[in-house]
């Protein structure tokens, strides 16, 4: 296991649209390796493995995967489907820990804003940017 400190992540606090909560966590995961299959890009195996993951914890949610100049847009639709805010922020760890052997991750906002008020929620659907850059 590695120990990850997180300053901050914003998470939504509230499946309101109008709230706006940073979600503050430290934590403790063991290190996710994102390995594309042959037709797929780095942006969509992590669409598949944040999908995967949640289907795990019995969240049926829609993952699209959107790509260009190296900044994967994860969007999770039907966010109504997390029971709770502790399913949510697994979710929110969980995309945080993916890594991947030839590539680093720049940086990833995940919730209902990017901590400085700019909105990453729109109707149902949650916004992440992975930026992936190759060694």
């Amino acid at each position: 296991m590695i120990k990850l400190s997180i300053l901050t992540i914003a998470l939504f606090a509230s499946m309101s649209a109008n709230a706006s909560y940073t979600y503050m966590t430290t934590i403790d995961a063991n290190i996710v390796f994102v390995k594309p299959q042959t037709d797929e890009s780095m942006c969509q195996a992590s669409s598949r493995y944040i999908k995967d993951y949640a289907k795990g914890l019995g969240v049926n949610i829609e993952v699209g995967a959107g790509y260009s100049d190296n900044v994967c847009n994860v969007d999770i639709y039907n966010i109504s489907s997390f029971a709770n805010v502790s399913q949510l922020a697994n979710v929110g760890n969980y995309v945080k820990s993916l890594k991947a052997e030839n590539y680093t991750m720049s940086s990833v906002v995940y919730g209902l804003n990017d901590g400085s008020g700019q909105p990453l929620l729109w109707g149902d659907t949650v916004y992440a940017d992975l930026l992936w850059n190759l060694r």
